[in-house]
Formats: C-alpha cells, sequence, structure tokens
C-alpha cells in the first residue's frame, strides 16, 4: 500500500499491524515527524517505511520503482495507492497519465495486476469545477471508465458539502500515454486533518483505541 498523504499515520500505522507492507509519505515535516514516531511506538517498523517528499515526487520515484519491483516478485500483486488529502487529492491524479511512458520494458510482461487508487475528495453542491467524476477526467486526463468507479459516502462536512472516497483501477493504457504538458503546482497546503470515519475491505478503518497517538 502506497499512502501520498498519510499525515500521522492513520491509515498507514493500522494497515501494518494488519500485515500489509506500507510506504508512507507526506511533506508536512511536523507530520512526518509524528508518523516516524507512531511507527516506532506501534511497531511496525517493519512494515511501514516513511518518506517526507512532495506527492508528485513520490509517485514518479519511490512509487514507481517499488511498483516494478513488486510485479516483479509477484505478477498478481495488489496493489493500493491512498490519496487522503480531500481538499486537494484530485488535483494530484495527473501524475499517473505516462507514469510508465518510456519505461513499459521495466515492467515485467507477465504482470497481470493493476494499481487500485483511493481518492477522497469533497461533492459540493453548485461547485463551479464539476461534478467529482468529471473533475476526475479532467484532472488525470483521461476519459475514465464510470462503470468502473466506485463511489462512497464517507461523511457530511457541511449541509452542502460531503466527503466522498472514489475507488478506481488505473488503465495499462493510461499509465503508458504520451504525458500532456499541464500547469500544475506540485505545492502541498499544509492541512490539519482529522481520521475519517471509514469502512473498507483492503484499508483498513483507523481505530484510535488500537494505536497510540503522540
Amino acid at each position: 500500500m502506497y499512502d501520498v498523504f498519510a499525515g500521522i499515520g492513520p491509515f498507514a500505522v493500522p494497515a501494518g499491524k494488519r500485515g500489509c507492507t506500507v510506504l508512507a509519505n507526506d511533506l508536512n515535516p511536523v507530520s512526518y515527524d509524528y508518523l516516524l514516531k507512531n511507527i516506532t511506538l506501534n511497531k511496525v517498523g517493519n512494515r511501514v517505511t516513511a518518506y517526507n517528499l512532495d506527492g508528485r515526487d513520490f509517485i514518479r520515484t519511490v512509487v514507481k520503482d517499488n511498483m516494478i519491483l513488486q510485479w516483479k516478485c509477484n505478477p498478481n500483486a495488489s496493489i493500493h495507492i491512498v490519496m487522503n488529502l480531500p481538499a486537494l487529492a484530485e488535483e494530484f491524479v495527473d501524475v499517473f497519465r505516462g507514469l510508465f511512458h518510456g519505461s513499459e520494458s521495466d515492467v515485467p510482461a507477465d504482470r497481470n495486476s493493476l494499481p487500485t487508487v483511493h481518492l477522497y475528495c469533497f461533492d459540493k453542491t453548485d461547485d463551479p469545477r464539476g461534478v467529482p467524476l468529471d473533475r476526475l477526467d479532467r484532472n488525470i486526463g483521461w476519459k475514465m471508465d464510470r462503470h468502473a468507479i466506485d463511489r462512497h459516502f464517507v461523511r457530511q462536512v457541511a449541509p452542502s458539502k460531503d466527503m466522498i472516497r472514489l475507488r478506481f483501477l488505473l488503465p495499462w493504457e493510461l499509465l503508458t500515454a504520451a504525458r500532456e504538458e499541464t500547469l500544475v503546482s506540485s505545492t502541498e497546503s499544509i492541512l490539519i486533518r482529522e481520521e475519517k470515519d471509514i469502512s473498507d475491505s483492503v484499508i483498513p478503518e483507523p481505530d484510535s483505541k488500537r494505536r497510540k497517538i503522540v
């Protein structure tokens, strides 16, 4: 599991406790320090590795290289990318287009699995940017199959604003497509993120009773 905006580890640490191998990243140096402390306190250092990088850089380098390694070890490897930064995460999905463009030969020919993205975002009434699925297509630079996207309601954050999770596979054609020239900012705002009440069969629900919070 790759946790792009890990914070202090509300997803990464419980996942490590359940036996998942996790690469967890956060740009905020304060969050990163507490992530390291929580990894140590919860004794998951053998399962969870922390990084202090920009989200796009993390995906382009660490995630890309590790995915290739996972496929070489197991062509059917289960690969999950968590993007839990509702206010900004959807703006980072452009990094997936062309992620393996030009390096297709590095990926094992017998690869059978595709990465699954768990994208958290806001769905707000009368949002001038459009509905979440339209924004996803626009940001990722690809027409995604609407029938293959799982939309999950997380919670209401305001009378006309919901937090949702979009779960979808990244098509191999998208991952190897030519990159588009787009003007995007790699600056991630430092946000204080509270734990989300999320239930998922793959991504475990954070449980404060089972974790030590510094």
